[in-house]
């Protein structure tokens, strides 16, 4: 009787589910860490989805946060020394945009640089374009000539890297690690460190504690944008052109 009832939409005996509905199981309901828990046509649960570990490292150079499903980019060589022919380094820094010397206007150096902003800005485009009076100023780097690299350098095999969101960076913070940076062991490693050279080595990972740039622009005073800091998790608004420039970590794949 109960596979006659199969697909009706409500929970008969010998039913774990049926269609969407799972009487409030959870992949974590299940035994799992993360994860979306589904139901077959079987009206048995599906745990394909779900993972025992939030973030798992994929031996190429990139970190899998399987709770959101969004793929990171992985740092290595944490030893204070920038290091930016090696768009890897974690002690690399950028601004997020340079200034215009005929009218002090924000810009992207280059053609590559301002389509990877336009592309990838959340809110605002402030900063994203070339500069129409004077020549664009910037040292070091925006952090877009660097998504441009990465992505025309095929990293991990992927060509779509973006610079994450605030809230994407947010989600990284693990507010139970009282040790900076606050994040997961996944995303700093026990061998984090100027020896740690090899990105597809799982214990090599590294992650500046200070502030790294995200993608969205503050929309109440566009010449800024937000960062966060894995120092305590906070989350404060930088200036667009700041001259020191702070860190970048890309991502891949969500909306």
């Amino acid at each position: 009787a109960a596979a006659q009832l199969c697909g009706n939409g409500a929970i008969d005996g010998g039913e774990d589910c049926d269609l969407g509905t799972l009487n409030n199981a959870s992949c974590q309901s299940q035994g799992f860490a993360v994860g979306v828990l589904s139901c077959t046509d079987g009206c048995v649960f599906d745990t394909s989805g779900c993972s025992a570990m939030r973030f798992a490292d994929n031996a190429d150079g990139t970190i899998t946060d399987n709770k959101t499903r969004l793929m990171w980019e992985k740092k290595i060589g944490l030893n204070g020394t920038i290091n930016h022919s090696n768009l890897q380094d974690a002690d690399n820094i950028y601004r997020w945009s340079g200034t215009c010397t005929g009218d002090g206007t924000r810009c992207q150096p280059n053609a590559a640089s301002e389509a990877a902003c336009l592309l990838g800005v959340e809110n605002s485009t402030d900063g994203c374009a070339r500069c129409i009076s004077g020549t664009c100023s910037v040292t070091p780097g925006t952090i877009w000539q660097w998504l441009a690299a990465l992505n025309a350098a095929a990293y991990g095999g992927y060509s779509d890297w973006r610079m994450p969101t605030l809230s994407e960076l947010q989600g990284l913070i693990d507010y139970a690690d009282t040790t900076p940076p606050a994040i997961n062991g996944a995303l700093h490693g026990a061998s984090c460190g100027g020896a740690c050279t090899d990105a597809t080595n799982a214990v090599c990972a590294c992650t500046q504690p200070t502030y790294h740039w995200s993608a969205s622009t503050y929309v109440s005073a566009p010449s800024n944008a937000w960062a966060v800091s894995f120092q305590e998790g906070f989350a404060p608004t930088q200036p667009k052109a700041s001259a020191g420039g702070w860190y970048v970590r890309a991502v891949r794949g969500g909306p």
